[in-house]
Parts: C-alpha cells; structure tokens; sequence
C-alpha cells in the first residue's frame, strides 16, 4: 500500500509501482480525484490505466455517485466508509483484475475456453 498527497505524486507513483486497486479522494490539493481518475485512464500503460478504482468522497448524491463513474472511477463509496466495507470493496475489486489478466492471456493450457456461472437462487450451473 502507497500514500500520495496529490494528483502529481501518484502519478509518479504509479510509474514505479502497479497496484490492484487506486482508492482516492475526490478532494484532493491543486487537481482533484476526477482530474486524477481522468489521468490515469489515459495513461499508455493499459494494465495501468485499466486499473480498479475507488472514489472516496463526502459526496453522496446520485448526481455525485454518477460524476465519479462517469469520470472512470469502479466504485463511488461516501464517507464515512466502514472500515471493513471498503476492504470487502478492495478486495472484490482486486480479484475483478486477476480475473481481466487471466481472460487477457486467454483459456488455461487444457481448457475448454468455456466459463461457468451459477444461478445462486436455483443451484442451477450454466455453460457458455
């Protein structure tokens, strides 16, 4: 886990550093958490760029939640966040990218290529 103060500072992080999940304010000094979102999605370093994120803000209207997604953002959480919500958050959001990087390489050696799903409600599998 990494700290930056700024839009700037965690850029320059992430030239050195890729991680599972980018958790930002949305207020941040001089460029704030849209303008960072926006940067970060335009970088040329697409397993960067492609990177989960999470929007932390004292925003909390519907108008707020759609801004941060339509900025880039993954999740849109109003503070005060639940500690153990926001870890739940990261870590779904991390496997989310595991998951993307197995489906970049494509199938398992010995795979069929074919993904499963399961009905919860029913207990019923489905191929596709």
């Amino acid at each position: 886990m990494r700290s930056c103060a700024s839009v700037v500072e965690g850029l320059e992080a992430l030239q050195s550093w890729r991680p599972d999940v980018l958790i930002s304010d949305i207020e941040m000094p001089r460029e704030d958490g849209y303008a960072f979102i926006r940067r970060v999605r335009a970088l040329d370093n697409r397993a960067i760029a492609r990177t989960p994120a999470v929007a932390l803000t004292a925003y909390g209207r519907v108008e707020d939640r759609l801004r941060t997604l339509a900025a880039g953002y993954s999740m849109h959480v109003p503070k005060p966040v639940d500690p153990t919500e926001l870890a739940i958050i990261v870590a779904n959001l991390a496997g989310r990218t595991r998951a993307a990087e197995r489906l970049d390489r494509g199938p398992a050696r010995g795979s069929t290529g074919r993904t499963t799903r399961h009905d919860g409600s029913s207990g019923r599998c489905f191929r596709r």
